[in-house]
């Protein structure tokens, strides 16, 4: 049966369709910055003395040319170099005066697809956002579920936010923390309810609960509420109402946790509410 379109057997590379660019010497000089390159073509060369003793000389002065150049290449990765390897890092330079910083990465991230070289990132890179998309199934949780094993190597924590709630991503982390000897350590908030109500009591825990308002002063805890109003409306009328409620909340919030420091109340999101009460 005849089939319309190409079959596999037929298919063409892209990789292919691209023309290489580079000249000669470009070539040349980044085939040898791999040793396991340079290591390969030295030992063609020490075989091939036994073969042809009249270019003896040209094959040996070759092979010192070629040991120095790739003996005397710079170790780069495509971010950072691992802290582990104590280099002087040529792909991190310092700003304004151009020498490298020591090698800072602490943090792996997994490895090119092309070249298979290993990504890892410093500690100010960990802290900047990063966006990972892909089509469904295409390992978009997998990568976040790596990458926060780093924390785990480290001796720290996470906090990681499924939407989907998939129950295997919490089989997964759990092993993770299982491994590390930290089960008491994990920490759960589960909104799912098994397609049922929850009234009263329930015989074994759903879920571990958060209190924000448990710990942290006055100001802070200020600052958290007003964070959760919303926009005044670019008004006159909105931003006066909006002030007063601050200046409300700041009020409020100093006596509540003075009553939540001498053990009088437990503070949390409903007693506030509570209090709110103008009557």
């Amino acid at each position: 049966m005849t089939t319309r379109g190409i079959d596999y057997q037929r298919e063409v590379d892209p990789q292919k369709l691209l023309r290489d660019t580079r000249t000669f010497g470009e070539k040349a000089g980044d085939f040898f910055k791999k040793p396991i390159n340079a290591g390969l073509v030295i030992f063609v060369f020490a075989l091939s003395m036994f073969f042809m003793p009249a270019v003896v000389f040209i094959f040996f002065i070759l092979g010192i040319f070629i040991y120095f150049y790739s003996f005397n290449q710079k170790q780069k990765l495509p971010f950072r170099l691992p802290q582990v390897s104590r280099l002087k890092d040529f792909n991190d330079l310092k700003p304004g005066i151009k020498t490298p910083y020591n090698a800072r990465g602490i943090a792996f991230f997994g490895n090119d697809i092309k070249t298979n070289e290993e990504l890892w990132f410093a500690n100010e890179d960990m802290r900047t956002h990063v966006l990972i998309f892909g089509s469904t199934g295409s390992g978009k949780t997998e990568t976040l579920v790596s990458l926060a094993f780093n924390a785990l190597v480290q001796a720290s924590g996470f906090i990681y936010v499924d939407g989907k709630g998939d129950n295997s991503l919490f089989s997964k982390i759990f092993s993770m923390v299982r491994g590390m000897g930290r089960e008491d350590d994990l920490l759960l908030v589960n909104f799912m309810t098994g397609a049922r109500d929850i009234i009263g009591p329930q015989e074994k825990r759903l879920s571990n609960t958060l209190n924000p308002f448990c710990q942290g002063s006055s100001s802070m805890l200020t600052q958290l509420v007003v964070s959760l109003m919303g926009d005044s409306g670019q008004s006159s009328d909105g931003d006066m109402w909006k002030g007063r409620a601050i200046a409300f909340v700041e009020a409020l919030m100093r006596v509540l946790v003075y009553m939540r420091d001498q053990g009088a109340i437990l503070l949390d999101a409903n007693s506030i509410r509570n209090y709110f009460d103008l009557n």
